[in-house]
């Protein structure tokens, strides 16, 4: 995986606790690095598509006559904005319910905690967790996590959240997906919209919040900024094979692709590390 790249300055401390977890935590922080880098990934596809938007808004806006500050608007662009509404609830929402159990192995608790943390909330006090841990996860469940979770359950559940969408065209324009303010109510027609919750932007918010959490969370548990050092895991490519030079894996170093670090085995089962160029940048220096 390539976490330490996207989440390095989102969750500063976190990187220490994967950095000195024992071995009976690493699978955890592992799944919990996967589900918050996927949540990243969502978010950043958002804006990117919400820009591509703009851009074709742009584009025809001179033929247009423009009087309400927002237009509905419509491109395969923001379907592909849609689409990422789902993968970025799920990952946040099984975050969530990760932190909690997280938590408690850390801490060796010997105790059982629930697998939701929305079950888990009213009882919190029940679970040996210090009392500064505690308020920290009941004032983000009450300020905006389970606001989170009805808008997660809605959208798996019940209906789409992508019904009414605008494109705000004065500067600084904006696709704006507008919430309902009541995402409680599993009835569609019973839905109001009138504090014009602006989906996009709530989901950024949502997001700074609960890294805000886990980065308390990790002060509270006494770790400190430090670089997530992250390790390639190949316990699912199984044995090495005898008298055979193969590649193993194949690192990518950067977003372009441009090198990558191979990693392979000798005949005499010694593995092998050689930093690779693009092929085609290869080419072009010849």
């Amino acid at each position: 995986m390539h976490s330490a790249v996207l989440l390095g300055n989102r969750f500063p401390r976190f990187g220490d606790w994967v950095n000195k977890g024992r071995p009976d935590e690493r699978e955890a922080l592992a799944e919990f690095l996967l589900r918050a880098t996927s949540a990243v990934l969502a978010l950043q596809e958002m804006l990117f598509r919400e820009q591509r938007c703009i851009q074709q808004f742009r584009d025809f806006k001179e033929q247009l006559t423009l009087r309400r500050e927002r237009i509905i608007f419509s491109s395969l662009d923001l379907l592909q904005l849609f689409h990422q509404f789902t993968p970025f609830m799920s990952a946040v929402r099984v975050s969530q319910n990760m932190l909690l159990r997280m938590i408690a192995r850390r801490l060796q608790l010997g105790t059982s905690v629930p697998n939701s943390l929305r079950a888990a909330v009213a009882k919190l006090h029940t679970y040996k967790l210090p009392a500064r841990i505690v308020e920290l996860i009941s004032q983000y469940w009450l300020s905006g996590g389970i606001r989170l979770k009805d808008y997660r359950d809605v959208d798996l559940h019940h209906f789409a959240l992508s019904k009414r969408c605008f494109l705000e065209w004065r500067p600084p324009e904006k696709v704006i997906v507008l919430l309902p303010d009541n995402p409680e109510v599993k009835a569609e027609d019973k839905l109001t919209f009138e504090r014009d919750i602006d989906g996009i932007r709530y989901f950024r918010s949502v997001f700074d919040s609960f890294r805000e959490l886990i980065d308390n969370v990790c002060a509270e548990l006494g770790f400190i900024t430090a670089p997530i050092q992250e390790e390639l895991a190949m316990r699912h490519f199984g044995d090495l094979d005898d008298g055979v030079k193969q590649t193993i894996a194949l690192w990518m170093n950067d977003a372009n692709s441009a090198t990558a670090l191979e990693i392979g085995q000798e005949t005499d089962r010694r593995l092998y590390f050689v930093n690779r160029v693009r092929q085609s940048d290869v080419a072009s220096s010849k």
